[in-house]
């Protein structure tokens, strides 16, 4: 999985999303091919909120300040679907 989604590089073969070949370097990657993963751990950094293990690794940001409201308005809207 770490691999899928990007946190790992692959030593060998290949991952093939809907028939196209990817290489993913990043988590970023595998979303933006519809790839995510879900932590085993429920809090991924203990420092950080609920809301901030959530949007870890794709922030979203305004003028370079992490878009709090904004990650709150997409992440209940991504629930509300059941999605």
């Amino acid at each position: 999985m770490k691999i899928l989604y990007g946190l790992h590089q692959p030593d060998e073969g290949t991952i093939t999303v809907n028939g196209v070949e990817h290489r993913f370097r990043s988590p970023g990657d595998a979303i933006a091919s519809g790839i995510g993963m879900v932590h085993q751990h429920f809090m991924l950094a203990d420092n950080l909120t609920v809301l901030e293990n959530i949007i870890l690794g794709f922030e979203p940001t305004r003028r370079g300040v992490l878009a709090l409201g904004e990650a709150r308005r997409s992440v209940s809207k991504i629930a509300a679907s059941g999605n």
